[in-house]
């Protein structure tokens, strides 16, 4: 009765338990590599909703609205008064820009009026908060929406359609461009204030492009 192994079995053996831990080795890797990729698509999708969230928020509910072109053409700044905050501050003033060096799109919120760039006594006045890294282009751009709608005091999102005319400024006060917020009625060709976004950045997986009007 043999109570060992060959020699030829156990290299067999040793053959045989490399050949599976292998292939093992490589499943996991591939499966971690699966759950990184989707991580990712995750991390960048919420981010797109938290920031259109935030925009949302703070058009809706703003009192007044500018944006200034910069001389960098790709990206624009958005300043308004908004009964949005982060902070719990009455009626803040909300400035978003990009640092053209660091390129990164940044939040402001005071209760005082902000003036870029920010005054050195008004830095502790000012709550800043960057919302992106790496933005390749950030612009606004404010017209009409024409079609067969009804506009009330409720707000509403909109997919890209309809005719866009650009403008430079805008208050929510404007005629040309809002009604008032009791205004209800419906016809054709009504006229609604309307803001367009575009950004652009590496930490997105695509462009960013979405249209609010209220």
């Amino acid at each position: 009765m043999r109570h060992a192994f060959t020699l030829m079995e156990l290299m067999i053996s040793i053959v045989l338990i490399v050949l599976i831990s292998l292939f093992l080795f490589g499943a996991i890797a591939s499966s971690k590599l699966s759950n990184d990729t989707l991580m990712k698509h995750t991390a960048k999708e919420q981010l797109r909703s938290d920031l259109f969230e935030l925009f949302y928020r703070d058009i809706m509910e703003a009192l007044s609205i500018k944006i200034i072109e910069t001389k960098e053409q790709k990206y624009r700044v958005l300043q308004m008064q908004t009964g949005n905050s982060l902070y719990e501050i009455a009626s803040p003033y909300v400035t978003y820009f990009v640092h053209s060096q660091t390129k990164m799109l940044t939040r402001l919120e005071s209760a005082r009026e902000i003036t870029l760039p920010v005054a050195y006594e008004m830095e502790n006045f000012v709550m800043a908060d960057t919302l992106l890294s790496d933005v390749n282009a950030f612009s606004v751009y404010a017209g009409v929406k024409t079609g067969a709608i009804e506009h009330n005091s409720s707000s509403t999102a909109a997919s890209i359609g309809g005719t866009m005319n650009d403008t430079n400024e805008t208050n929510g006060s404007n005629a040309a461009t809002a009604l008032p917020p009791d205004t209800n009625v419906t016809q054709n060709n009504l006229i609604a204030e309307s803001y367009l976004f575009y950004l652009e950045s590496s930490a997105l997986k695509t462009p960013f492009l979405f249209e609010l009007y209220r």
